[in-house]
């Protein structure tokens, strides 16, 4: 009856305290990395890699940096998925170039003479690429856990950033069931106390430093952000918890991109980072080894130069574009054309249901699968004589190489073109 009293229970300062900007403590503020932070440098470019280094070998060399030991001990759980990850995006790119044409009522043609020069090219340039895509391969199977992001932390994370927290067992348990009973933030939403030790971590750090602290934390999850289409502010019930923990102190909570930007890193090392934190924040719902989470993860950049993606506090999918009203969001996956009508079924049927906007997106994981199922479907929509839902958008593309590409808006069917333009346009609509 009583619980708010224990989440304020310093009713007065609701009113009276003021946090500073981020701008007003950047200078002297600690510095916590939340595990997904570690995890953002496996997708960016070295360029990016080597201003993160800089970044946080300046906040080392302050004594601010620090690395919660849970955080550690998630990042070397979750590792092994991207590094897997890597290997199999890279895998795909094998080329493969069937042999040279035969026909020889043709050979005394100019033409066909030219069509057999230009294919030995292809197949010898082909061989090349193997070879390469090969020797890639050998040289990520030879890392011993030194792979460039590893040996980066290597360098940087001494024992005196890794924090691990005094911490009773039996009193985490318990802290952890009353905040799920009360839904305090953070962590109430996990099935797991991960969250909470990350949290606990942080107001040790808060109770022995006194130092304003900045979070650096991907995770938009409604136990940690107040929410309106992505996250809007932090929970205010962990702002005043880290206040009344460090003496009257400021807590932000910001991604990598923003640290990197307070600090001073190039605008093009910002804006590669923030684009792969767009992608991490939602993770894909199959699991790292199946295909489709590497389709699903290039569906999410290519959708993020239009709007973001985001789930709400139900762990709903929603696109929202930046004009324009949000729409849920689902990747389907095109196998063969049969399962691709059916999907394309299944997706009308559901949106004359429903009284919400949708994007589907169907990707397949080559360019001649997407194809055939583009075909098939367009085909089946010809006998569609049903009322349009207006509410649902259909674009179709695959993802051969990790990287989605846009085939055609399916539905609605009036659609013919297939530039980013229309994207833009149909999505703000």
């Amino acid at each position: 009856m009583f619980y708010l009293d224990a989440i304020f229970p310093d009713p007065a300062a609701v009113f009276s305290f003021s946090p500073k900007p981020l701008q007003a403590v950047k200078d002297d503020a600690l510095v916590v990395l939340d595990t997904n932070a570690l995890l953002v440098p496996y997708r960016t470019d070295p360029a990016s890699l080597k201003a993160i280094e800089t970044t946080y070998r300046n906040l080392t060399e302050g004594g601010r940096l620090f690395v919660p030991a849970q955080v550690a001990r998630e990042f070397a759980s979750n590792r092994p998925n991207l590094l897997r990850e890597l290997y199999q995006q890279i895998g795909t790119r094998y080329v493969s170039v069937e042999g040279t044409a035969h026909y020889p009522l043709m050979g005394e043609l100019k033409e066909y003479k030219e069509l057999k020069t230009i294919e030995k090219t292809l197949i010898s340039n082909a061989e090349s690429q193997r070879k390469a895509v090969s020797s890639l391969l050998q040289a990520v199977r030879q890392w011993n856990w030194d792979d460039p992001v590893s040996a980066m932390y290597q360098r940087l994370f001494g024992a005196e950033v890794v924090v691990t927290p005094t911490l009773d067992r039996e009193a985490v348990v318990t802290e952890f069931e009353r905040r799920k009973k009360n839904k305090i933030p953070p962590g109430y939403k996990d099935a797991g106390a991960g969250d909470l030790l990350i949290w606990l971590t942080v107001l040790e750090l808060a109770e022995s430093k006194q130092r304003d602290l900045i979070f650096v934390s991907g995770d938009e999850k409604a136990d940690w952000w107040y929410r309106s289409e992505g996250a809007l502010y932090p929970r205010y019930e962990l702002v005043d918890e880290y206040r009344r923990r460090s003496g009257g102190r400021t807590l932000h909570i910001v991604r990598l991109g923003r640290l990197l930007e307070v600090m001073g890193a190039d605008a093009a090392v910002v804006e590669d980072v923030r684009q792969q934190e767009a992608v991490a924040v939602v993770t894909p719902k199959r699991s790292p080894g199946h295909w489709g989470h590497t389709a699903e993860a290039a569906v999410y950049t290519w959708l993020s130069q239009f709007g973001t993606v985001f789930t709400d506090e139900n762990a709903v999918l929603y696109f929202g574009p930046s004009r324009g009203q949000r729409r849920t969001l689902e990747v389907k996956l095109l196998a063969d054309p049969n399962v691709a009508i059916n999907k394309l079924r299944d997706s009308l049927e559901a949106a004359r249901r429903s009284a919400g906007t949708h994007l589907v997106v169907m990707v397949a994981g080559s360019v001649n699968r997407a194809d055939t199922c583009v075909r098939a479907m367009t085909e089946w929509l010809k006998s569609v004589t049903q009322t349009e839902p207006l509410n649902l958008l259909v674009l179709t593309g695959h993802a051969k190489h990790g990287v989605f590409e846009p085939i055609k808006m399916i539905w609605p069917r009036d659609v013919e073109r297939t530039d980013e333009t229309l994207w833009a346009s149909r999505f703000s609509s």
